[in-house]
């Protein structure tokens, strides 16, 4: 590339590529760099059983947390609101949906079936050190309960969520996931 930088499209072909080829580590790298403006994190910043999580890091699984509440009591509206609103869905296999509008687009279906449920739980969380972005990864099911109180897993997957801190409270930057390799036909 005659100018050193790389178009949207590069840098969703990157995204995708880190992800399928290299893994949870790589796509955090990618969509840091597709982020802009994130420095690196601090080394030992992410949360381990040698080291307590810091304060900006619970609060990152705390707004994680209440994003998947949010999401529980209000549906697609309690998901698109905690999106900042240059916010980008990354999926892994298709488009990149930017926007509080288009991302509800992009995932309305995802939240049409009244019995359909997407729940998820942070495992852990990291700050990067300008001490505005930080990073959430965790696992999700996709679940459909039937009337008889029955519930069928749909799909079980990771996920990468990146988040800014503006306004007083974090809000979501980037979000991916990806089912895992047996879900996904691999």
């Amino acid at each position: 590339m005659a100018s050193g930088r790389n178009t949207s499209a590069e840098q969703a072909r990157v995204t995708r590529v880190a992800a399928l080829l290299l893994g949870p580590a790589a796509l955090l790298t990618a969509l840091t760099s597709v982020a802009g403006g994130c420095s690196a994190p601090v080394p030992g910043d992410a949360a381990s059983p040698e080291r307590p999580v810091t304060e900006l890091e619970q609060e990152l699984m705390e707004a994680d947390a209440r994003f998947a509440l949010a999401t529980a009591k209000r549906g697609l509206d309690g998901w698109v609101d905690s999106f900042t609103d240059d916010a980008a869905r990354i999926d892994l296999h298709g488009e990149i949906a930017r926007g509080h509008r288009k991302i509800r687009s992009h995932d309305a279906g995802l939240f049409a079936d009244p019995k359909t449920r997407l729940m998820w739980e942070p495992t852990d969380a990291g700050v990067f050190d300008d001490l505005r972005h930080g990073f959430t990864r965790g696992r999700y099911e996709l679940i459909k309960k039937e009337t008889d109180g029955s519930a069928e897993s749909l799909s079980r997957g990771a996920y990468l969520t990146i988040w800014r801190h503006e306004d007083g409270g974090w809000k979501i930057l980037v979000d991916t996931g990806a089912p895992d390799p047996d879900e996904a036909g691999g």
